[in-house]
């Protein structure tokens, strides 16, 4: 989906309207779960620095960054290996949280237990970057810029955390759905919840 215009202004509108969808999708014959994230996998990210606490500033590291809206992981089949998923109390008045990849973990802190540990993006004009993020989760290795590449280290922020209007090019724009049975129907479908919920809404 594209989402502009004042109809969305807000990272409150825009969490209620993903809600409204996701909810009517999963409704549908034979889907088990659905959500939205910026990229799909096989589409690179958008590569951010970030500053760790307890290393020097600037000799940190690295990371793509996806926002997603629950539950991606489950919907995408992305196992959850120490931690926890988002959760409907981690919104922008909570403290900021973040899921990361094992590879994310073997590259900057292993060996070690990385739920708790803190960090923040080191882009001083990007809003999202000002609060400190703490590691509630660690899910497995997705490839992202091709199978044949390994898998980088990925940070996943929920986007009921982004400030309004901060990073407006990264709000979540596709659509993931876990489904069985005739993949025909199901197209069609979704298209007519999404045009009935927004008629002016290009997909």
């Amino acid at each position: 989906m594209s989402l502009t215009g004042t109809k969305y202004n807000t990272t409150a509108d825009l969490w209620a309207f993903f809600q409204r969808l996701l909810e009517q999708i999963e409704t549908l014959p034979g889907v088990e779960a659905a959500a939205y994230v910026t990229s799909l996998p096989l589409e690179p990210g958008v590569d951010l620095p970030f500053d760790i606490e307890g290393r020097p500033e600037n000799n940190s590291g690295g990371a793509q960054w996806r926002s997603i809206t629950p539950p991606y992981f489950n919907t995408m089949r992305i196992p959850l290996q120490a931690g926890r998923d988002f959760a409907e109390a981690d919104d922008i008045s909570a403290p900021g949280v973040a899921v990361v990849s094992e590879s994310f973990v073997r590259r900057y802190w292993p060996g070690q237990n990385p739920l708790g540990r803190r960090f923040h993006f080191a882009f001083d004009n990007f809003r999202f970057a000002e609060q400190d993020r703490i590691v509630i989760g660690v899910v497995g290795d997705v490839r992202f810029r091709g199978l044949e590449q390994q898998s980088e280290p990925q940070v996943y922020l929920s986007y009921k955390q982004l400030p309004d209007r901060s990073a407006t090019f990264y709000v979540p724009k596709d659509l993931v759905v876990h489904f069985s049975g005739d993949t025909t129907a199901l197209g069609p479908a979704i298209r007519s919840i999404i045009q009935k919920a927004d008629p002016e809404l290009p997909t």
